[in-house]
Protein backbone atom coordinates (compact mmCIF):
# COMPACT_ATOMS: atom_id res chain seq x y z
CA UNK A 1 0.00 0.00 0.00
CA UNK A 2 1.19 3.53 -0.99
CA UNK A 3 2.22 6.51 1.57
CA UNK A 4 1.21 9.35 -0.32
CA UNK A 5 -1.06 11.30 -0.09
CA UNK A 6 -3.50 12.79 -3.09
CA UNK A 7 -2.96 16.29 -2.63
CA UNK A 8 0.95 15.58 -2.97
CA UNK A 9 0.60 13.78 -5.95
CA UNK A 10 -1.72 17.13 -7.57
CA UNK A 11 1.11 19.03 -6.57
CA UNK A 12 3.63 17.48 -8.23
CA UNK A 13 1.71 16.67 -11.68
CA UNK A 14 1.62 20.73 -11.50
CA UNK A 15 5.10 20.96 -11.11
CA UNK A 16 5.84 18.46 -13.86
CA UNK A 17 3.75 21.02 -16.13
CA UNK A 18 5.57 24.02 -14.77
CA UNK A 19 2.34 25.19 -13.45
CA UNK A 20 2.77 24.61 -9.78
CA UNK A 21 4.33 28.55 -9.75
CA UNK A 22 5.08 31.43 -11.36
CA UNK A 23 8.12 34.34 -10.35
CA UNK A 24 8.87 32.75 -7.00
CA UNK A 25 5.23 32.58 -6.00
CA UNK A 26 3.16 29.46 -5.73
CA UNK A 27 0.23 29.64 -8.00
CA UNK A 28 -3.29 30.15 -6.48
CA UNK A 29 -5.81 27.15 -6.59
CA UNK A 30 -8.41 29.67 -7.40
CA UNK A 31 -6.29 30.80 -10.38
CA UNK A 32 -8.43 30.04 -13.88
CA UNK A 33 -5.87 28.01 -15.45
CA UNK A 34 -5.10 25.50 -12.14
CA UNK A 35 -8.74 25.42 -11.09
CA UNK A 36 -9.52 23.91 -14.84
CA UNK A 37 -6.16 21.56 -14.84
CA UNK A 38 -7.35 20.63 -10.59
CA UNK A 39 -11.11 20.06 -11.71
CA UNK A 40 -9.77 16.92 -14.54
CA UNK A 41 -7.02 15.88 -11.86
CA UNK A 42 -9.25 13.44 -9.85
CA UNK A 43 -10.80 11.46 -12.91
CA UNK A 44 -7.10 11.45 -14.68
CA UNK A 45 -5.44 9.82 -11.38
CA UNK A 46 -8.17 7.30 -11.28
CA UNK A 47 -7.77 6.29 -14.45
CA UNK A 48 -4.22 6.25 -14.65
CA UNK A 49 -4.17 4.48 -10.96
CA UNK A 50 -6.23 1.72 -12.43
CA UNK A 51 -4.37 1.16 -15.24
CA UNK A 52 -0.84 0.73 -13.33
CA UNK A 53 -2.43 -1.36 -10.76
CA UNK A 54 -3.85 -4.29 -13.65
CA UNK A 55 -0.67 -3.26 -15.93
CA UNK A 56 2.52 -2.67 -14.39
CA UNK A 57 2.88 -2.60 -11.05
CA UNK A 58 -0.22 -4.30 -9.12
CA UNK A 59 -1.91 -4.23 -5.92
CA UNK A 60 -0.94 -7.46 -3.84
CA UNK A 61 -3.61 -8.47 -0.84
CA UNK A 62 -4.06 -11.71 0.94
CA UNK A 63 -7.35 -13.23 2.09
CA UNK A 64 -7.32 -15.99 4.46
CA UNK A 65 -10.18 -18.68 5.61
CA UNK A 66 -10.13 -21.98 6.92
CA UNK A 67 -11.85 -24.90 5.63
CA UNK A 68 -12.53 -27.98 6.86
CA UNK A 69 -13.96 -30.99 5.30
CA UNK A 70 -17.71 -32.24 7.16
CA UNK A 71 -18.04 -35.80 7.12
CA UNK A 72 -21.58 -36.40 5.28
CA UNK A 73 -23.87 -39.16 6.81
CA UNK A 74 -26.01 -39.77 3.66
CA UNK A 75 -24.36 -42.07 1.24
CA UNK A 76 -26.33 -40.56 -2.22
CA UNK A 77 -24.34 -39.26 -4.91
CA UNK A 78 -25.85 -37.27 -8.13
CA UNK A 79 -29.35 -36.49 -8.27
CA UNK A 80 -32.24 -38.34 -7.18
CA UNK A 81 -35.83 -38.12 -9.21
CA UNK A 82 -38.76 -37.78 -6.71
CA UNK A 83 -41.78 -39.46 -8.45
CA UNK A 84 -44.32 -39.58 -5.82
CA UNK A 85 -43.25 -41.26 -3.52
CA UNK A 86 -41.95 -39.86 0.22
CA UNK A 87 -37.92 -40.68 -0.28
CA UNK A 88 -35.83 -41.08 2.95
CA UNK A 89 -32.42 -40.01 3.67
CA UNK A 90 -29.74 -40.91 6.48
CA UNK A 91 -31.01 -42.68 9.77
CA UNK A 92 -27.60 -41.85 11.88
CA UNK A 93 -27.32 -40.54 15.38
CA UNK A 94 -25.69 -37.62 16.14
CA UNK A 95 -26.81 -35.39 13.77
CA UNK A 96 -26.99 -31.76 13.87
CA UNK A 97 -27.89 -30.15 10.54
CA UNK A 98 -28.36 -30.48 7.14
CA UNK A 99 -28.79 -29.55 3.66
CA UNK A 100 -30.24 -30.21 0.57
CA UNK A 101 -31.05 -28.99 -3.31
CA UNK A 102 -34.53 -29.24 -4.47
CA UNK A 103 -35.47 -27.94 -7.71
CA UNK A 104 -39.42 -28.32 -7.20
CA UNK A 105 -41.78 -27.14 -4.47
CA UNK A 106 -41.98 -29.70 -1.79
CA UNK A 107 -42.22 -30.70 2.19
CA UNK A 108 -38.82 -31.47 4.06
CA UNK A 109 -39.22 -33.06 7.39
CA UNK A 110 -36.42 -33.55 9.56
CA UNK A 111 -37.53 -36.70 11.27
CA UNK A 112 -36.26 -38.63 14.83
CA UNK A 113 -36.17 -42.47 16.41
CA UNK A 114 -35.09 -43.65 19.33
CA UNK A 115 -35.03 -47.06 17.46
CA UNK A 116 -34.09 -46.10 14.22
CA UNK A 117 -37.28 -47.79 13.39
CA UNK A 118 -40.38 -45.99 14.30
CA UNK A 119 -39.82 -42.09 13.38
CA UNK A 120 -41.60 -39.14 14.47
CA UNK A 121 -41.68 -36.04 12.87
CA UNK A 122 -39.19 -33.30 14.43
CA UNK A 123 -39.58 -30.66 11.93
CA UNK A 124 -41.15 -29.72 8.64
CA UNK A 125 -40.29 -27.06 6.06
CA UNK A 126 -42.34 -26.46 3.16
CA UNK A 127 -40.87 -25.19 -0.20
CA UNK A 128 -41.97 -23.31 -2.77
CA UNK A 129 -39.61 -22.97 -5.90
CA UNK A 130 -40.90 -20.11 -7.95
CA UNK A 131 -38.24 -20.98 -10.38
CA UNK A 132 -39.09 -24.28 -12.37
CA UNK A 133 -36.11 -26.65 -13.06
CA UNK A 134 -33.40 -24.41 -10.94
CA UNK A 135 -32.21 -25.86 -7.78
CA UNK A 136 -32.73 -23.69 -4.28
CA UNK A 137 -31.02 -25.01 -1.09
CA UNK A 138 -33.05 -26.05 2.09
CA UNK A 139 -30.58 -26.26 5.23
CA UNK A 140 -30.75 -25.80 9.01
CA UNK A 141 -29.68 -26.88 12.07
CA UNK A 142 -31.42 -29.85 13.99
CA UNK A 143 -32.05 -30.31 17.74
CA UNK A 144 -33.21 -33.87 18.50
CA UNK A 145 -34.56 -34.94 21.53
CA UNK A 146 -31.42 -36.62 22.26
CA UNK A 147 -29.16 -38.73 20.62
CA UNK A 148 -31.64 -40.18 18.72
CA UNK A 149 -31.59 -41.49 15.21
CA UNK A 150 -32.19 -38.76 12.45
CA UNK A 151 -33.51 -38.41 8.32
CA UNK A 152 -34.82 -36.41 6.35
CA UNK A 153 -38.08 -37.09 4.66
CA UNK A 154 -38.53 -35.44 1.28
CA UNK A 155 -42.20 -35.36 -0.35
CA UNK A 156 -44.24 -32.74 -2.79
CA UNK A 157 -47.75 -33.03 -5.14
CA UNK A 158 -45.46 -33.01 -8.14
CA UNK A 159 -42.19 -34.63 -9.86
CA UNK A 160 -39.25 -33.16 -9.35
CA UNK A 161 -35.43 -33.13 -8.79
CA UNK A 162 -33.42 -33.56 -5.63
CA UNK A 163 -29.67 -32.41 -5.72
CA UNK A 164 -26.84 -33.32 -3.27
CA UNK A 165 -28.38 -34.17 0.34
CA UNK A 166 -26.20 -34.02 3.48
CA UNK A 167 -26.62 -34.55 7.25
CA UNK A 168 -23.56 -33.46 9.45
CA UNK A 169 -22.56 -34.20 13.08
CA UNK A 170 -21.77 -30.52 13.60
CA UNK A 171 -23.75 -27.49 14.43
CA UNK A 172 -23.24 -24.34 13.08
CA UNK A 173 -24.31 -19.78 14.40
CA UNK A 174 -27.35 -19.48 11.93
CA UNK A 175 -29.46 -22.13 9.73
CA UNK A 176 -27.86 -20.46 6.55
CA UNK A 177 -24.41 -21.29 7.83
CA UNK A 178 -24.98 -24.74 7.16
CA UNK A 179 -22.59 -25.60 3.89
CA UNK A 180 -24.45 -27.93 1.09
CA UNK A 181 -22.54 -31.05 0.57
CA UNK A 182 -20.68 -30.06 -2.79
CA UNK A 183 -17.13 -30.82 -4.64
CA UNK A 184 -16.41 -27.30 -4.21
CA UNK A 185 -17.52 -24.22 -1.65
CA UNK A 186 -18.46 -20.82 -2.35
CA UNK A 187 -16.45 -18.00 -0.90
CA UNK A 188 -16.99 -14.52 -1.77
CA UNK A 189 -13.85 -12.57 -3.27
CA UNK A 190 -13.48 -8.85 -1.63
CA UNK A 191 -14.60 -5.84 -3.03
CA UNK A 192 -11.64 -4.75 -4.61
CA UNK A 193 -10.85 -8.27 -6.40
CA UNK A 194 -9.15 -8.05 -9.77
CA UNK A 195 -7.57 -11.24 -10.85
CA UNK A 196 -6.05 -14.42 -8.27
CA UNK A 197 -2.05 -14.59 -7.97
CA UNK A 198 -1.89 -17.79 -6.46
CA UNK A 199 -3.49 -19.82 -3.79
CA UNK A 200 -2.17 -21.85 -0.85
CA UNK A 201 -3.31 -24.08 1.63
CA UNK A 202 -2.45 -26.15 4.83
CA UNK A 203 -1.53 -25.03 8.05
CA UNK A 204 1.62 -25.04 10.93
CA UNK A 205 3.52 -23.17 8.34
CA UNK A 206 2.86 -26.34 6.05
CA UNK A 207 1.76 -25.14 2.84
CA UNK A 208 1.16 -26.44 -0.52
CA UNK A 209 0.10 -24.71 -3.78
CA UNK A 210 -3.88 -24.86 -4.83
CA UNK A 211 -4.01 -25.11 -8.37
CA UNK A 212 -8.15 -26.77 -8.30
CA UNK A 213 -9.87 -23.44 -8.16
CA UNK A 214 -12.34 -21.28 -10.18
CA UNK A 215 -13.95 -17.91 -10.15
CA UNK A 216 -17.24 -17.58 -11.21
CA UNK A 217 -17.87 -13.90 -12.36
CA UNK A 218 -15.75 -11.61 -10.22
CA UNK A 219 -17.16 -12.05 -6.51
CA UNK A 220 -17.15 -16.08 -6.10
CA UNK A 221 -14.01 -18.29 -5.17
CA UNK A 222 -14.84 -22.08 -5.99
CA UNK A 223 -12.48 -24.51 -3.89
CA UNK A 224 -12.67 -28.50 -3.46
CA UNK A 225 -14.85 -29.57 -0.78
CA UNK A 226 -12.40 -31.10 0.94
CA UNK A 227 -9.93 -28.72 1.35
CA UNK A 228 -8.41 -29.05 4.49
CA UNK A 229 -6.68 -26.17 6.79
CA UNK A 230 -6.19 -22.34 6.12
CA UNK A 231 -6.53 -21.16 2.44
CA UNK A 232 -4.42 -17.69 1.64
CA UNK A 233 -5.59 -16.39 -1.15
CA UNK A 234 -3.21 -13.83 -2.48
CA UNK A 235 -4.82 -11.55 -5.40
CA UNK A 236 -4.29 -8.60 -7.08
CA UNK A 237 -6.71 -6.08 -6.02
CA UNK A 238 -8.23 -3.04 -7.78
CA UNK A 239 -6.86 0.23 -6.05
CA UNK A 240 -9.69 2.25 -4.23
CA UNK A 241 -12.23 4.49 -6.68
CA UNK A 242 -11.16 8.27 -6.92
CA UNK A 243 -13.55 10.60 -7.72
CA UNK A 244 -14.52 14.04 -7.84
CA UNK A 245 -15.39 14.24 -4.00
CA UNK A 246 -12.60 12.27 -2.96
CA UNK A 247 -10.68 14.22 -0.66
CA UNK A 248 -7.29 15.59 -0.88
CA UNK A 249 -6.14 13.77 2.30
CA UNK A 250 -7.05 10.02 1.60
CA UNK A 251 -3.46 7.74 0.59
CA UNK A 252 -3.25 6.81 -3.31
CA UNK A 253 -3.51 2.33 -3.18
CA UNK A 254 -0.78 2.02 -5.52
CA UNK A 255 2.55 1.38 -4.05
CA UNK A 256 5.11 4.78 -3.85
CA UNK A 257 7.63 3.50 -7.01
CA UNK A 258 4.62 3.54 -8.83
CA UNK A 259 3.56 7.52 -8.53
CA UNK A 260 6.32 9.07 -10.55
CA UNK A 261 4.92 6.74 -13.51
CA UNK A 262 1.40 8.04 -12.27
CA UNK A 263 2.44 11.33 -12.19
CA UNK A 264 3.72 11.86 -15.28
CA UNK A 265 1.12 9.92 -17.60
CA UNK A 266 -1.94 12.23 -15.87
CA UNK A 267 0.69 15.60 -16.82
CA UNK A 268 0.59 13.87 -20.26
CA UNK A 269 -3.17 14.00 -20.85
CA UNK A 270 -3.22 17.45 -19.25
CA UNK A 271 -0.59 19.13 -21.12
CA UNK A 272 -0.79 20.59 -24.51
CA UNK A 273 0.66 18.71 -27.48
CA UNK A 274 1.19 21.75 -29.06
CA UNK A 275 3.91 22.48 -26.59
CA UNK A 276 6.18 19.68 -28.26
CA UNK A 277 8.87 20.43 -26.03
CA UNK A 278 7.55 19.90 -23.10
CA UNK A 279 5.01 16.91 -24.00
CA UNK A 280 8.05 15.27 -25.56
CA UNK A 281 9.88 15.32 -22.19
CA UNK A 282 6.93 13.97 -20.46
CA UNK A 283 6.34 11.46 -22.40
CA UNK A 284 9.92 10.71 -22.38
CA UNK A 285 9.83 10.55 -18.28
CA UNK A 286 6.06 8.38 -18.76
CA UNK A 287 7.51 5.78 -20.56
CA UNK A 288 10.80 5.46 -18.22
CA UNK A 289 8.98 5.34 -15.44
CA UNK A 290 6.72 3.23 -16.56
CA UNK A 291 9.59 0.79 -17.61
CA UNK A 292 10.61 0.30 -14.22
CA UNK A 293 7.71 -0.95 -12.91
CA UNK A 294 7.67 -4.97 -12.65
CA UNK A 295 5.21 -6.95 -10.17
CA UNK A 296 7.80 -9.34 -9.23
CA UNK A 297 7.22 -9.59 -5.03
CA UNK A 298 9.35 -11.56 -2.75
CA UNK A 299 7.32 -14.17 -0.68
CA UNK A 300 7.75 -14.93 2.91
CA UNK A 301 5.61 -17.89 2.98
CA UNK A 302 7.24 -21.53 3.22
CA UNK A 303 5.60 -23.82 0.93
CA UNK A 304 6.81 -27.71 2.02
CA UNK A 305 6.93 -30.03 -1.03
CA UNK A 306 7.53 -33.49 -1.04
CA UNK A 307 9.62 -34.84 -4.15
CA UNK A 308 10.72 -38.25 -4.45
CA UNK A 309 9.55 -39.04 -1.15
CA UNK A 310 11.42 -36.70 0.98
CA UNK A 311 10.17 -32.89 2.58
CA UNK A 312 11.95 -30.29 0.42
CA UNK A 313 10.92 -26.40 1.54
CA UNK A 314 11.23 -23.50 -0.98
CA UNK A 315 10.54 -20.07 -0.59
CA UNK A 316 8.17 -18.24 -3.04
CA UNK A 317 9.76 -15.20 -5.31
CA UNK A 318 8.23 -13.53 -7.73
CA UNK A 319 4.67 -14.19 -9.46
CA UNK A 320 3.10 -17.41 -8.97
Amino acid sequence: MGTILLSEVKNRILKVMNEYSVAGEVISSTDENALDYLLRMNSLIDMEQRKIATTSRKISKCLRFTQYPLTNYVNTTGITRYTGTALYFGGSTSIKSYSLQVDGSCTVDVEESVDGITYTTLDTTAVTITTFGQFDTVRGNITPTTDYYVRLKVSGTYDFNIGTVALYSATFPLDSDVPLYDDYIAKTLPADFYNIDYILTGDNNDYRPLIDFVVEGRTILMIPFNTNGEVRVFYWAYPTAISDTTLDTITLDIEDDAIDALVYGVALELVDETSSELYQRIKSKYDFYLSTLNNTITRSVQVKQRLFGKSRNRFFSGGY
